[in-house]
Protein backbone atom coordinates (compact mmCIF):
# COMPACT_ATOMS: atom_id res chain seq x y z
CA UNK A 1 0.00 0.00 0.00
CA UNK A 2 1.42 3.51 -0.89
CA UNK A 3 0.24 6.77 0.68
CA UNK A 4 0.89 10.53 -1.28
CA UNK A 5 1.05 13.36 1.38
CA UNK A 6 2.33 15.04 -1.44
CA UNK A 7 1.76 13.59 -4.69
CA UNK A 8 4.18 16.54 -6.41
CA UNK A 9 6.95 15.89 -4.19
CA UNK A 10 10.04 14.44 -6.56
CA UNK A 11 11.16 11.54 -4.10
CA UNK A 12 13.68 9.94 -6.30
CA UNK A 13 15.38 13.61 -6.51
CA UNK A 14 14.93 14.21 -2.80
CA UNK A 15 17.02 10.59 -2.32
CA UNK A 16 19.14 11.48 -4.91
CA UNK A 17 20.95 14.40 -3.05
CA UNK A 18 20.61 12.48 0.71
CA UNK A 19 23.67 11.93 1.76
CA UNK A 20 24.92 8.36 4.16
CA UNK A 21 24.87 7.70 7.52
CA UNK A 22 28.66 8.16 8.05
CA UNK A 23 28.69 11.40 5.97
CA UNK A 24 26.04 12.47 8.56
CA UNK A 25 28.25 11.68 11.41
CA UNK A 26 31.40 12.84 9.79
CA UNK A 27 29.60 16.30 9.27
CA UNK A 28 28.63 16.22 12.88
CA UNK A 29 32.19 15.61 13.76
CA UNK A 30 33.36 18.66 11.25
CA UNK A 31 30.43 20.83 12.90
CA UNK A 32 32.10 20.08 16.64
CA UNK A 33 35.47 20.89 15.73
CA UNK A 34 34.74 24.41 14.00
CA UNK A 35 33.62 25.47 17.22
CA UNK A 36 31.15 27.88 15.51
CA UNK A 37 28.56 28.71 18.25
CA UNK A 38 25.50 28.95 17.01
CA UNK A 39 21.90 28.56 19.18
CA UNK A 40 22.27 24.71 18.65
CA UNK A 41 25.80 24.13 19.06
CA UNK A 42 25.96 23.07 22.88
CA UNK A 43 23.78 20.17 22.35
CA UNK A 44 26.25 18.59 19.39
CA UNK A 45 29.13 16.91 21.67
CA UNK A 46 26.30 15.39 24.15
CA UNK A 47 24.10 14.05 21.12
CA UNK A 48 27.37 12.75 19.67
CA UNK A 49 28.69 10.88 22.62
CA UNK A 50 24.45 9.68 22.47
CA UNK A 51 25.30 8.60 19.19
CA UNK A 52 28.81 6.88 19.98
CA UNK A 53 27.35 4.98 22.52
CA UNK A 54 24.33 3.69 21.24
CA UNK A 55 26.48 2.62 18.25
CA UNK A 56 28.61 0.57 20.55
CA UNK A 57 26.10 -1.05 22.48
CA UNK A 58 22.90 -1.77 20.39
CA UNK A 59 22.69 -4.39 18.26
CA UNK A 60 19.09 -5.82 16.28
CA UNK A 61 17.31 -8.42 18.42
CA UNK A 62 16.76 -11.70 16.40
CA UNK A 63 13.42 -10.68 15.57
CA UNK A 64 14.12 -7.18 13.43
CA UNK A 65 17.22 -9.49 12.17
CA UNK A 66 14.56 -11.63 10.72
CA UNK A 67 12.15 -9.19 9.45
CA UNK A 68 15.12 -7.62 7.91
CA UNK A 69 15.95 -10.70 5.90
CA UNK A 70 12.82 -11.16 4.81
CA UNK A 71 12.41 -8.43 2.90
CA UNK A 72 12.06 -9.21 -0.39
CA UNK A 73 12.98 -6.03 -2.64
CA UNK A 74 14.48 -2.73 -1.68
CA UNK A 75 13.50 -0.38 0.36
CA UNK A 76 14.45 3.17 1.29
CA UNK A 77 14.08 4.99 4.61
CA UNK A 78 14.69 8.64 4.20
CA UNK A 79 14.92 10.67 7.49
CA UNK A 80 14.97 13.98 7.61
CA UNK A 81 17.00 15.26 10.75
CA UNK A 82 19.58 18.07 12.42
CA UNK A 83 22.55 17.43 14.16
CA UNK A 84 21.49 19.23 17.62
CA UNK A 85 18.36 16.78 17.72
CA UNK A 86 18.73 14.86 21.04
CA UNK A 87 15.62 12.50 19.92
CA UNK A 88 18.06 11.61 16.82
CA UNK A 89 21.09 11.10 18.63
CA UNK A 90 19.35 8.32 19.84
CA UNK A 91 17.37 6.85 17.37
CA UNK A 92 19.49 7.42 13.95
CA UNK A 93 22.17 4.68 15.28
CA UNK A 94 19.58 2.20 15.55
CA UNK A 95 18.20 2.60 12.31
CA UNK A 96 21.41 2.38 10.71
CA UNK A 97 22.26 -0.74 12.58
CA UNK A 98 19.20 -2.12 10.89
CA UNK A 99 20.35 -0.83 7.40
CA UNK A 100 23.97 -2.48 7.93
CA UNK A 101 22.39 -5.96 8.62
CA UNK A 102 20.07 -6.22 5.76
CA UNK A 103 22.72 -6.72 2.64
CA UNK A 104 22.08 -3.22 1.45
CA UNK A 105 18.15 -3.82 1.05
CA UNK A 106 17.16 -1.48 3.48
CA UNK A 107 18.58 1.83 2.28
CA UNK A 108 19.26 5.00 4.62
CA UNK A 109 19.35 8.57 3.58
CA UNK A 110 19.34 11.38 5.39
CA UNK A 111 18.07 15.20 4.49
CA UNK A 112 18.79 18.23 7.20
CA UNK A 113 15.27 19.31 8.00
CA UNK A 114 16.20 22.77 7.83
CA UNK A 115 17.56 22.59 4.23
CA UNK A 116 14.18 20.65 3.22
CA UNK A 117 11.82 22.59 4.76
CA UNK A 118 9.20 20.99 1.39
CA UNK A 119 9.60 17.62 2.32
CA UNK A 120 9.53 18.21 6.23
CA UNK A 121 6.10 20.24 5.70
CA UNK A 122 4.47 17.66 3.92
CA UNK A 123 5.09 15.16 6.92
CA UNK A 124 4.70 17.02 9.75
CA UNK A 125 3.91 15.62 13.16
CA UNK A 126 0.41 17.29 13.75
CA UNK A 127 1.51 20.75 12.96
CA UNK A 128 5.18 20.52 13.95
CA UNK A 129 8.52 20.17 12.26
CA UNK A 130 9.41 17.71 14.49
CA UNK A 131 12.00 15.14 14.12
CA UNK A 132 13.71 12.38 13.04
CA UNK A 133 11.03 11.78 10.54
CA UNK A 134 11.66 8.73 8.64
CA UNK A 135 9.77 8.54 4.99
CA UNK A 136 9.25 4.81 3.80
CA UNK A 137 9.60 4.56 0.34
CA UNK A 138 9.55 0.79 -1.56
CA UNK A 139 11.26 0.52 -5.36
CA UNK A 140 8.74 2.67 -6.79
CA UNK A 141 9.87 5.78 -5.01
CA UNK A 142 6.08 5.42 -3.38
CA UNK A 143 5.59 6.50 0.26
CA UNK A 144 4.45 3.32 1.96
CA UNK A 145 4.95 4.34 5.65
CA UNK A 146 6.10 7.43 7.74
CA UNK A 147 7.56 7.28 11.36
CA UNK A 148 8.37 9.89 13.99
CA UNK A 149 9.70 11.71 15.77
CA UNK A 150 9.71 8.95 18.99
CA UNK A 151 8.64 5.88 19.80
CA UNK A 152 4.83 5.81 20.98
CA UNK A 153 5.25 6.25 24.14
CA UNK A 154 7.96 8.01 24.76
CA UNK A 155 5.77 10.92 22.87
CA UNK A 156 3.25 9.86 25.19
CA UNK A 157 5.89 11.13 27.72
CA UNK A 158 6.39 14.30 26.29
CA UNK A 159 3.12 15.54 25.30
CA UNK A 160 2.08 14.82 28.69
CA UNK A 161 4.44 17.34 30.29
CA UNK A 162 3.57 19.97 27.22
CA UNK A 163 0.11 19.78 28.52
CA UNK A 164 1.32 21.65 31.52
CA UNK A 165 2.51 25.07 31.00
CA UNK A 166 4.20 24.57 34.49
CA UNK A 167 6.25 21.33 33.16
CA UNK A 168 6.17 22.05 29.22
CA UNK A 169 10.04 22.93 29.18
CA UNK A 170 11.53 20.43 31.84
CA UNK A 171 10.56 17.16 29.50
CA UNK A 172 14.00 16.56 28.12
CA UNK A 173 15.63 14.63 31.61
CA UNK A 174 13.10 12.25 31.67
CA UNK A 175 12.56 11.71 28.11
CA UNK A 176 16.31 10.40 27.99
CA UNK A 177 16.58 8.38 31.19
CA UNK A 178 13.09 6.65 28.94
CA UNK A 179 15.47 6.02 26.40
CA UNK A 180 18.43 4.78 28.85
CA UNK A 181 16.14 2.36 30.33
CA UNK A 182 14.27 1.62 26.86
CA UNK A 183 17.65 0.30 25.37
CA UNK A 184 16.39 0.95 22.15
CA UNK A 185 14.04 -2.02 21.87
CA UNK A 186 11.10 0.31 21.32
CA UNK A 187 12.50 2.13 18.80
CA UNK A 188 13.77 -0.94 16.79
CA UNK A 189 9.77 -2.68 17.34
CA UNK A 190 8.61 0.50 15.63
CA UNK A 191 10.34 0.78 13.16
CA UNK A 192 10.67 -2.92 12.13
CA UNK A 193 6.76 -2.91 11.82
CA UNK A 194 6.98 -0.32 8.84
CA UNK A 195 8.46 -3.04 6.46
CA UNK A 196 6.57 -4.77 4.52
CA UNK A 197 5.56 -8.55 5.21
CA UNK A 198 6.22 -9.88 1.62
Amino acid sequence: MSIAPNAMLNYPAYLAKAITYADYRRYMGAEIASRVETSTSAYLPLNESRMRRIEKTYAPGEVARSRVAALSGPIDWLVLSEHWCGDAAQILPVMNALSASSNGLLRLSLLYRDTDLDLMDAHLTGTSRAIPKLIQLNAGREVTATWGPRPAEAQALVMAFRKDPATAGEYKEPLHAWYAKDKQRSIERELIALLPTS
